[in-house]
């Protein structure tokens, strides 16, 4: 009988925690970038995917063996809180060494824009002399200013 019971409880919080979600969590896709959105209440939190070209990088495998990788696959983390169907994100990307500030609006549960608002350097970046807010202008030269998304899951 407590088994039943506790099966009965599990049951029922997995349940709830199911419907928890918002109507904007799950995967988007822009390009060949991804997003992984999760949404609840008025929170937001985005993990980015994205797999960028790269040259001169070198990393050890856990074997020992080297790699001299030709792409590497990053991931950003920005959160944030909607007002309605739009919100700003803030949080840190490009290698974990800028901090940026990202502009949302869901046009619909299956479609979304983005816009990188602004970038400033982390101290790792003010001490090696990166120039974040010029990585935010490539950025939106190469994706455009506002960036269109797709619900794919």
């Amino acid at each position: 009988m407590k088994v039943k019971r506790l099966l009965v409880a599990v049951g029922l919080a997995c349940t709830s925690l199911a419907h928890a979600a918002g109507i904007y969590a799950g995967i988007w896709q822009s390009g060949t970038d991804y997003l992984f959105v999760n949404h609840s209440g008025n929170g937001l939190i985005v993990t980015t995917l994205s797999n960028v070209p790269v040259s001169n990088v070198v990393t050890q495998l856990p074997n020992g063996q080297f790699f001299y990788p030709s792409t590497l696959d990053l991931g950003d983390l920005v959160s944030g809180e909607l007002v309605g169907t739009s919100g700003t994100l803030t949080g840190t990307g490009v290698y974990r060494v800028c901090n940026l500030q990202i502009f949302v609006n869901f046009t619909s549960p299956t479609t979304m824009q983005s816009q990188m608002v602004a970038s400033w350097p982390t101290p790792i970046a003010s001490a090696q002399g990166i120039n974040c807010e010029g990585i935010r202008q490539a950025s939106n030269a190469r994706t455009g200013l506002t960036r269109a998304w797709a619900r794919v899951f």
